[in-house]
């Protein structure tokens, strides 16, 4: 079946990086720093209608600050394709991710005892990995005890939003 809205794929950058967007009907459905991601999520959402290029666009610091500082709130993307094939860990560790307020930090292994096993820290990291629409579940939010930690558009992208956020990247707490 072909949904009426086709769906849009788009570049937003901004002074220091650049993210892919999908959107259906003006609500985005999948956002990735990593362009091939962003071509396998393309490739599989292309059984489901028409993927339309639009314009690449500029997003000004302002309008990404404005977006890093809304409440980010998974029921919103419930009904996306790429949430509802997401695994009950990640969609719980994602609900722990929308919690972590703007200037804020979480490390893997707050969220893993959050989830009550200690041990399930590397489970989080590969569930933010997973994470389909980076800065809406603010996954860069998520560090290590004792470094950055990883990030799917890379620790140089991690590293500007957290600043833009003006927070400390690395915790000296142990994990």
């Amino acid at each position: 079946m072909i949904n009426e809205f086709p769906i849009v794929s788009q570049t937003v950058s901004t002074s220091s990086f650049f993210f892919f967007t999908l959107s259906r009907n003006g609500r985005v459905i999948h956002l990735t720093f990593a362009q091939e991601k962003h071509r396998r999520a393309c490739l599989f959402l292309q059984k489901s209608g028409a993927i339309v290029s639009s314009p690449p666009t500029e997003l000004s610091r302002a309008d990404l600050l404005t977006l890093l500082q809304r409440t980010p709130c998974l029921t919103e993307f419930s009904a996306t394709t790429f949430i509802e094939q997401a695994t009950s860990f990640q969609r719980r560790v994602w609900r722990l991710i929308c919690e972590i307020g703007f200037g804020s930090t979480r490390t893997y292994g707050e969220l893993a005892e959050m989830l009550g096993n200690k041990g399930l820290a590397r489970a989080v990291g590969r569930a933010c990995n997973a994470n389909p629409i980076a800065l809406f579940i603010p996954c860069h939010r998520v560090v290590g005890s004792a470094e950055i930690g990883g990030f799917s558009g890379g620790m140089e992208v991690k590293q500007k939003l957290l600043e833009l956020e003006k927070v400390k990247p690395c915790r000296a707490s142990p994990d």
